[in-house]
């Protein structure tokens, strides 16, 4: 009995020395290897998703669902999704041929699928608001020749669609209609704020799911 003992005590141990108990309990929550995505988050199945198809990976400090992404990360998803074509000239002054962002932001500009500024630049690391995410969405579904079809009705009935931004309102009201950008728990779309990962991972799948077709 007591060399069992021993034996659990010196296994619990090697599983803390190793890391490995916090992975049997990511098992316990779905398989994911987030800590910080529990299974009943409203987001879990989008972030599976997102994961599981190669789409968003983690960070250093696991999935960080209501941390912001920057523009360059979401230029890097598309251009991950279309398989990492050719690249050609960039057309920014502060996207350098040496930064790890240059190759995607380069692409998607190539393809209209991200715009720049009047000064010349792109901003790769500000953070992404959630009518530009609406708006890069909406252009690559029409360079992938998508339909991007809708009413606007959908749209029209937030109670903030005033607040989106002029370049950014045919965008909007299609990622309304297909489900790609979904209201707040406050029941306002907000588009004017930062996108969180865990929203961009919902925007992906519903992309994928219901206009990638």
């Amino acid at each position: 009995m007591k060399k069992g003992k021993r034996f659990l005590s010196l296994l619990l141990s090697l599983c803390l020395t190793l890391g490995l108990l916090p992975g049997m309990a990511l098992a316990a929550e779905g398989g994911l290897p987030f800590a910080d995505v529990k299974a009943d988050a409203a987001y879990y199945d989008a972030v599976a998703y997102v994961y599981e198809n190669g789409l968003m990976n983690g960070t250093n400090d696991g999935f960080e669902p209501e941390s912001s992404l920057n523009r360059a990360m979401v230029a890097q998803i598309l251009y991950n999704m279309e398989g990492k074509p050719d690249v050609p000239q960039g057309v920014f002054s502060d996207v350098g041929d040496e930064r790890w962002f240059a190759g995607p932001v380069n692409w998607a500009a190539s393809k209209e699928i991200v715009g720049g500024y009047a000064d010349g630049t792109f901003l790769p690391l500000n953070e992404v608001t959630r009518e530009q995410l609406a708006a890069m969405l909406y252009r690559y579904a029409q360079y992938k020749e998508y339909s991007v079809e809708n009413d606007g009705e959908a749209a029209a009935a937030c109670t903030d669609i005033a607040d989106v931004h002029d370049y950014a309102a045919e965008a909007v009201a299609w990622a309304v209609a297909a489900g790609v950008l979904e209201a707040r728990d406050s029941g306002a779309l907000e588009p004017r704020e930062n996108a969180t990962r865990a929203e961009v991972a919902i925007a992906l799948m519903n992309f994928c799911e219901n206009v990638a077709k």
